[in-house]
């Protein structure tokens, strides 16, 4: 697994504050990405409450369900119930995890997937942006591109203005 912090965001140095934020969320994305390669997938609902916010909100990539948002630990876990139901393997791997800024962390990964019905095996790029608060996760969106990923990830921090 690679880490890295990114270098300060458009607009100047960073805060002492801010530097502390971007340090403590990626240490945090550090902790979930080697729960995931050590125990996988079902190991991140089981320590839910450690990395995400109760009202944490989760928009995959990949879904049985469409494009729908999955909120809280029970939507992570419908969610992880409905991966299941359309295939038999999704594992992510070769994880890379970079601070955006003191708020956004950019997870980017490779992914393959099998399909249940299909027995069809694909792989993709993979990337999420994890929106951080108090040392936890309260949103998450994941995209098959790397440079989708980064793109949503600049124009987020944007959005939201210099810390």
């Amino acid at each position: 697994m690679a880490a890295e912090a990114a270098g300060a965001p458009e607009g100047g140095p960073m805060s002492a504050s801010a530097s502390q934020a971007r340090e403590r969320n990626l240490e945090i994305s550090r902790r979930l990405v080697e729960l995931y390669e050590r125990e996988g997938p079902w190991a991140v609902e089981r320590h839910f409450d450690e990395f995400f916010h109760p009202e944490f909100e989760w928009k995959p990539a990949v879904s049985a369900l469409g494009d729908r948002t999955y909120v809280g630990r029970e939507g992570f876990r419908t969610w992880q119930e409905d991966m299941e139901a359309i295939a038999d393997e999704a594992i992510q791997s070769d994880f890379e995890v970079s601070a955006i800024d003191d708020r956004f962390v950019l997870v980017l990964s490779r992914m393959r997937i099998v399909g249940r019905e299909s027995g069809a095996a694909a792989e993709s790029e993979y990337g999420a942006v994890y929106e951080m608060e108090d040392g936890r996760g309260v949103a998450g969106r994941a995209f098959l591109s790397h440079e989708q990923a980064r793109l949503a990830g600049i124009e987020a921090s944007r959005a939201r203005g210099p810390s």
